[in-house]
């Protein structure tokens, strides 16, 4: 992966490839989806569904999901939803004609450039949560926000010690050659050092 730097933002090359996918029906089941999703992220990847109700965060593996407390979801109740790793993800929203997608992977396909960041979640305060064989982690603020994640986390406050998503922002022209962002996916939770948490 090569990094160019210029006006303050960090653009990097690599090698890419992204594929729409088949559109979906939202009546499908939650099983239904997850078989199909599986048959696309074969490697352990996290989740983030944002559904009309609630946001959650979770891990996925050959077909299955890993929600706190075993939840699960009715594909019609999905706004968006992300399933993705280091190196890969899907990514799925909803329109009036159904749930929409494409699959992106990087290391692989045509060089593209872009721009990653890292995004700040709300959460200063810990609470270890366990569910079946999982763990998990509630992340709180004062002003009463809370979010669940599929790992555990030792240390959070109010200063440095946070979690954050690390996104990869896609870079392409328009017919004016200005440069825009097309696409973006997450790869990874990090700790303020941008190591990926588990």
């Amino acid at each position: 992966m090569q990094q160019l730097s210029e006006n303050g933002l960090t653009l990097i090359a690599i090698r890419g490839q992204r594929k729409t996918m088949k559109e979906f029906d939202v009546d499908i089941s939650f099983e239904e989806f997850a078989t199909h999703l599986g048959t696309i992220i074969t490697t352990k990847a996290f989740v983030v569904a944002y559904l009309d109700y609630k946001v959650l965060f979770g891990k996925f593996s050959k077909g299955v999901f890993s929600l706190y407390d075993s939840q699960t979801f009715a594909p019609r109740r999905i706004q968006k939803i992300r399933v993705f790793n280091e190196s890969e993800e899907v990514f799925y929203w909803r329109t009036t004609e159904g749930l929409k997608g494409r699959y992106r992977k990087d290391e692989e396909g045509d060089t593209e450039y872009a721009v990653d960041a890292y995004q700040v979640l709300y959460g200063t305060r810990i609470e270890p949560l366990d569910s079946d064989a999982d763990k998990f982690t509630k992340i709180t603020e004062k002003r009463g926000t809370e979010v669940i994640l599929p790992f555990n986390i030792s240390k959070v406050d109010e200063k440095c010690e946070r979690v954050f998503i690390n996104t990869r922002n896609y870079v392409d022209w328009n017919g004016a050659c200005q440069a825009t962002y097309s696409d973006a996916r997450f790869i990874a939770f990090t700790d303020k050092d941008k190591n990926p948490l588990k």
